[in-house]
This record gives C-alpha cells, sequence and structure tokens, in this order.
C-alpha cells in the first residue's frame, strides 16, 4: 500500500481529509470546505531545513 503524506490547505493551512467518489480522488478541508481533486493538486515544497511544509 502507497504511504500519503499529509496534505494542508492553501487557504487555512489545515490537514487535508481524502475522499474516493467513484474512481476520482478529492481532498477536502474541514475547516474551510474546500475541495481540490487529486489531479490539480501541485508538488509539496520542501523548506530550506529539508522539512515539508503544507504550503
Amino acid at each position: 500500500m502507497k504511504r500519503e503524506e499529509n496534505l494542508c490547505c492553501e487557504f487555512c493551512n489545515t490537514k487535508l481529509k481524502r475522499q474516493l467518489i467513484g474512481s476520482n480522488v478529492f481532498y477536502y478541508c474541514k475547516d474551510c470546505g474546500r475541495i481540490t481533486a487529486a489531479k490539480d493538486m501541485v508538488t509539496i515544497r520542501i523548506n530550506e531545513d529539508g522539512v515539508k511544509a503544507c504550503v
């Protein structure tokens, strides 16, 4: 099983919940209600210390 990284909302910096609808993967923010399709997501940036940051 592939391990998924924690993703955060770009607007409120809250951890996103993964949701599968049919064969499509979406990420949902419980705080602000935004939904993002997995195909529209960008690569998570890495800060100067090499630690993954929510952006």
